[in-house]
């Protein structure tokens, strides 16, 4: 009898302990996983790094305002944020603060509730600008019929990125046609300053210079590097694949060079994919993303593939016209990437890449997905593409500036990707209908002009 109440007496605490050490044990990532402390389903994207929970969270002391901004901060640069931090430190906003701390972005992104949020990025509700624009239907007669859960509408108003909706930039592309009288995508010119600017000159290579180790000799491969940008920039085996080792004095032949390699050279590139939802896994030291862990459709052959550089880019090959559209293909498999074989913007594409237009005249799935931006360092203006391909995704609107009005006129682009059949028929069809942005704009500019002729007479 004793004996028994003894090993009651004990179990208790026994238990305790067993629990104690399991938890602690997750929280240190030791052995155990650790989605079993999601308290929610979480977002799409950061789904991919739910597993990493330090990245965003500090152990009992809930979400780091850095973390949001460690991953996030650049894009809001970009997007020329309309509700930047510091527009919140003058002292006239700290009463809007009171109702709606916007200083911090979980106020308006909080995770672990997607069950709720379904794929909206916001996790508050739909009329949240009400907070600090009550007085907006009285200040404006163009709004007064307008309610507050429509402000994000396309083609109205976004909190973040407004640069293709603000009032001036409108007045200045009134009355465009739908296509441009010389629709171009820009085209690429780094590479072409990198060899105006080598000091000494880049050495084309051919064949016979490769300074490949004889197990790597393989004719197929010296043949495709010789054709690459690579030989031609005088980029030679022993670059990407003899590496010095850590703790090793000479270097060693590596195979399979990893995406730091890459970034010797490709710094901005790798940047933009490590920032992306392609290689975010990588940013943050988990394993390559799959496309079995997207939450769209993949193609079931491609469920088990590692997302890396050379994932889409042959690593002796550099055929950019194949990474445009085939690699794409070859793991999406939702509506929007199935309708793009049928669309007018391959069939551009297809006579650009037959020679039947001139180069820029096509669209491919990266022409909007990886689009290429003009940017200015040490005094030249360079064209990169950006690699971060869910930079200009959400809202769509992001995209306009950026890529849509190579080829289109302001009015078309707010239409076309305001209307929902259009993204799922990859804009194979006209819009619908029109929305009314440049109406009201064209509206406010006459009523200008009216007020200034009063005033002078």
């Amino acid at each position: 009898m004793l004996h028994k109440m003894l090993s009651y007496r004990f179990l208790g605490p026994i238990l305790l302990i067993i629990v104690l050490g399991y938890f602690v044990a997750e929280m240190l990532g030791f052995g155990f996983r650790q989605p079993v402390f999601l308290p929610g389903k979480t977002s799409s994207a950061h789904h991919q790094i739910e597993i990493a929970c330090d990245v965003c969270h500090t152990p009992l002391g809930g979400v780091k305002q850095e973390a949001c901004l460690d991953c996030h901060k650049d894009a809001l640069k970009a997007d020329s944020d309309s509700h930047a931090i510091k527009v919140f430190n003058d002292p006239r906003s700290y009463a809007l603060l009171a109702q709606i701390d916007a200083k911090k972005c979980v106020t308006c992104h909080a995770e672990h509730i997607a069950d709720k949020t379904g794929n909206k990025v916001a996790s508050v509700p739909d009329d949240f600008c009400y907070a600090c624009h009550k007085e907006i239907t009285t200040e404006r007669a163009s709004h007064k019929d307008f309610s507050m859960d429509g402000c994000t509408a396309s083609g109205c108003h976004n909190y973040h990125d407004n640069q293709a909706l603000y009032e001036n930039f409108i007045a200045q592309h009134l009355n465009e046609a739908n296509t441009l009288a010389l629709p171009r995508v820009p085209a690429r010119n780094m590479a072409d300053i990198h060899r105006q600017q080598a000091t000494p000159p880049l050495k084309t290579l051919i064949g016979t210079d490769h300074d490949g180790i004889s197990s790597a000799n393989d004719a197929g491969i010296v043949q495709d590097w010789a054709a690459s940008g690579h030989a031609h920039s005088g980029v030679n085996c022993s670059d990407c694949h003899s590496l010095t080792k850590s703790g090793a004095v000479a270097k060693e032949w590596t195979n399979k060079p990893d995406i730091a390699v890459c970034e010797n050279c490709h710094k901005k590139e790798t940047k933009g994919f490590l920032n992306g939802k392609h290689g975010m896994r990588l940013a943050v030291n988990l394993s390559p993303m799959t496309p079995e862990m997207a939450r769209i459709p993949m193609k079931d052959n491609a469920h088990n593939k590692e997302l890396n550089c050379n994932s889409c880019h042959s690593p002796h090959r550099s055929d950019t016209k194949e990474v445009a559209v085939e690699a794409c293909l070859t793991c999406h498999d939702d509506s929007h990437s199935k309708a793009y074989i049928n669309s007018p913007h391959h069939q551009l594409w297809k006579k650009e890449i037959t020679g039947e237009l001139p180069v820029g005249s096509g669209v491919s799935c990266a022409t909007c997905h990886l689009p290429r931006l003009p940017e200015k360092e040490h005094g030249l203006e360079s064209i990169l593409v950006m690699h971060n391909q869910n930079m200009n995704l959400r809202p769509n609107s992001k995209m306009i500036r950026s890529v849509c009005m190579n080829c289109h006129g302001l009015g078309f682009s707010l239409d076309a990707l305001a209307d929902p059949a259009l993204m799922i028929n990859n804009y194979s069809t006209l819009p619908s209908k029109k929305i009314n942005t440049l109406n009201m704009i064209q509206g406010r500019k006459i009523m200008k002009k009216q007020s200034s002729s009063d005033d002078l007479k």
